[in-house]
């Protein structure tokens, strides 16, 4: 049994240092920015669908997926502010974190934010960000934690 442990459970990373630990980081951050101009950025249930795909690729379990379309119509009716441009959001609880995907259609981009304490290949979510997503430039930042 590795790491440290308080009431029998492990802890690793930030955790484990803000209660004065030494432990290795757990888990993975990898935030995607990216540009597409692919239809799938307003489609709501094919990037639902893509989400989910994701979360098998990666190996990782979903417990729930939420997806919600914010239409441009709320923007031209002063419900929400001018900077949202609308698009889609989608949100997939993990049972180890999170994956969660929001398309601004209207500007060709989209961020991915995926955050799991436990591993991931960052490269496998890049490809399939390429191919699902149409992606056509990126930028990327990945983080142990």
């Amino acid at each position: 049994m590795g790491g440290n442990r308080v009431d029998g459970k492990r802890l690793g990373g930030r955790f484990a240092a803000l209660l004065g630990y030494a432990a290795p980081g757990t888990g993975r951050h990898l935030i995607i920015d990216g540009a597409s101009s692919s239809p799938i950025l307003s489609d709501l249930a094919g990037l639902a669908r893509a989400v989910n795909e994701l979360v098998v690729l990666i190996g990782m379990t979903a417990l729930q997926t939420v997806a919600v379309q914010i239409p441009l119509e709320l923007e031209a009716m002063q419900l929400i502010p001018a900077a949202d441009e609308g698009g889609v959001s989608v949100v997939a609880i993990l049972s180890t974190s999170h994956i969660a995907l929001h398309s601004w259609p209207e500007c060709a981009a989209f961020t991915l934010d995926a955050y799991s304490c436990r591993d991931f290949e960052p490269e496998l979510v890049t490809a399939w960000a390429a191919e699902a997503l149409a992606m056509r430039g990126f930028t990327a930042e990945t983080w142990r934690r």
